[in-house]
């Protein structure tokens, strides 16, 4: 359903859309799979992998994403987002986000090469 991980070592390519995954396994990422909500726009988390970055920081399934580094998602495609969250690893993304119970959060977490929390 066009979902693709920001961190995770099988990256799905956006439905609808061919050609090669949307980023480079090597670059790092905080481990998360996101989806976008074509009727709301939304872009949410739909699986954290436990022990990177988001696990640690306590993100969970659910969460909407609304910027990355400051940029709005709006109208962005799902591999444009993967693209701005993941980076080299040792560098830092700074994500605005919606919890489940409606609180907006901001965070800043470090990119991190996940091959080894991969299966």
């Amino acid at each position: 359903m066009g979902a693709q991980g920001a961190g995770d070592r099988e990256l799905r390519k956006p439905t609808g859309t061919a050609g090669q995954p949307a980023q480079d396994l090597q670059s790092g990422g905080i481990g998360i799979t996101i989806d976008l909500n074509a009727a709301t726009g939304e872009f949410r988390i739909l699986r954290v992998v436990p022990g990177g970055p988001a696990a640690f920081a306590g993100l969970s399934a659910g969460t909407i994403l609304w910027e990355v580094d400051g940029r709005s998602l709006r109208g962005l495609t799902t591999a444009q987002v993967v693209a701005a969250i993941r980076g080299k690893p040792g560098t830092k993304v700074r994500l605005k986000m919606e919890r489940d119970d409606g609180m907006i959060i901001e965070m800043s977490l470090e990119r991190r090469d996940l091959s080894s929390l991969q299966k």
